[in-house]
């Protein structure tokens, strides 16, 4: 069971899962208690500037009131030498990747650029759902 709580202790939804159930196959897109999740960037991120990268990147995602139902995950591994890469991904599929560099006119350029890119890829996935695919 899954409850969310306001900040003065309210109830303002919940969700349950009964193994072995199956649901009713009238059940639309919309939660029967109304509320739904939308909107939410994961930080994966190991350093400062990847934080900062972040940071930024997130900032200006909510000032495009982008408010996509798919979660955005921004990870940040190891690469080469002493470098590490960010990479950034909707449904385990990446879609920007840069490898990181401290200076903050960069980590701004680069957030801005990773949040057209991720708006794109966004609209690209909406219009392609409202196409049948046939193979």
């Amino acid at each position: 069971m899954l409850l969310f709580y306001d900040s003065d202790k309210k109830l303002v939804g919940k969700d349950r899962i009964v193994i072995g159930e199956e649901k009713k196959k009238d059940e639309g897109l919309i939660p029967a208690d109304g509320f739904e999740l939308s909107g939410i960037v994961t930080d994966d991120t190991k350093t400062k500037a990847g934080k900062d990268f972040y940071d930024l990147y997130f900032f200006k995602y909510s000032d495009l009131k982008i408010n996509s139902k798919k979660i955005v995950i921004i990870t940040e591994e190891l690469s080469f030498a002493r470098n590490t890469k960010i990479t950034i991904s909707i449904d385990a599929n990446p879609f920007y990747e840069f490898l990181v560099n401290p200076d903050e006119e960069f980590l701004s350029l680069v957030a801005e650029e990773a949040v057209n890119v991720t708006s794109a890829y966004l609209k690209n996935l909406e219009k392609q759902s409202r196409y049948l695919t046939q193979y």
